[in-house]
């Protein structure tokens, strides 16, 4: 193999600048064969003492990275983070940089450091533990609730036994913060097919959700208001587990489900 410098443009493109590195010895140009960053190891790079592209050829027009391409390359979560979160923060200009990795992870570990995001809950707590830490509850609690409906059982039944399905529902949750609980988790588990009310058979006016509950349109809504609120407000999360009383909004949007058979 040939490893003298190069003297002339690269014959494929007109690019003046070339690199090697111990793993890939011969010069290549660094247009037509980029450079592998996620590589760790050192490199040699060289540019024609012109500085300029061969005559009649220019510089390709780079392809912007996007969001949708970083999450392909290194998946949803990154330093203990999700990846969305670690993006929305950053400059679109920088997103090329962070195809390498390590560069995303010292990107993600800063903005923790600033406060500037919230890591996921840590992935050796129990399935139940990390999702209780993320929508600010107590584990127990959060059991007790799924376990009030065979539907809520099959839940959690889900979520602890499931590879990967306590990931898809911290994901679904901090995408939709404002969603209510079950219709959340639901569609992180099967699908948002299977997350809202579906007709199966006419009975009285009523539908039948995922859960197989049987409501009318109204109380369905009704029920899934006050998820939203309570799940989102301590004073009645603390209400739910016996310690006084629900804020007004909650009592108002508690007595709209009663007769929902919930």
């Amino acid at each position: 193999m040939d490893n003298s410098a190069p003297t002339g443009h690269c014959p494929v493109c007109g690019s003046p600048s070339f690199w090697r590195s111990p793993s890939s010895p011969g010069w290549r140009c660094a247009w037509c064969e980029p450079r592998d960053r996620s590589r760790a190891e050192a490199f040699e790079s060289l540019t024609l003492a012109s500085g300029q592209w061969r005559a009649g050829t220019e510089p390709p027009e780079p392809t912007p990275t996007t969001a949708a391409d970083l999450s392909a390359l290194h998946g949803p979560t990154v330093a203990g983070c999700l990846l969305a979160d670690v993006l929305e923060q950053a400059d679109p200009d920088d997103l090329a940089d962070f195809r390498d990795l390590a560069a995303l992870a010292g990107f993600a570990r800063a903005l923790l450091a600033d406060g500037r995001i919230r890591p996921l809950p840590p992935a050796g707590l129990q399935p139940l533990h990390r999702l209780a830490l993320e929508i600010g509850d107590d584990m127990m609690e959060l059991r007790r609730w799924l376990d009030l409906s065979a539907q809520g059982r099959r839940i959690r039944a889900r979520i602890e036994r499931e590879a990967g399905a306590c990931d898809r529902c911290l994901m679904a949750l901090r995408a939709d913060p404002a969603g209510g609980l079950h219709a959340v988790l639901a569609r992180a588990l099967d699908g948002a097919s299977h997350a809202e009310p579906v007709p199966a058979r006419p009975a009285g006016g009523r539908v039948q959700d995922c859960y197989g509950a049987w409501r009318t349109a109204d109380q369905h809504a009704a029920v899934a208001d006050y998820d939203r609120h309570h799940w989102h407000c301590d004073r009645c999360i603390r209400a739910g587990r016996g310690y006084g009383d629900r804020c007004a909004d909650g009592e108002r949007l508690h007595e709209r489900t009663r007769g929902t058979d919930r």
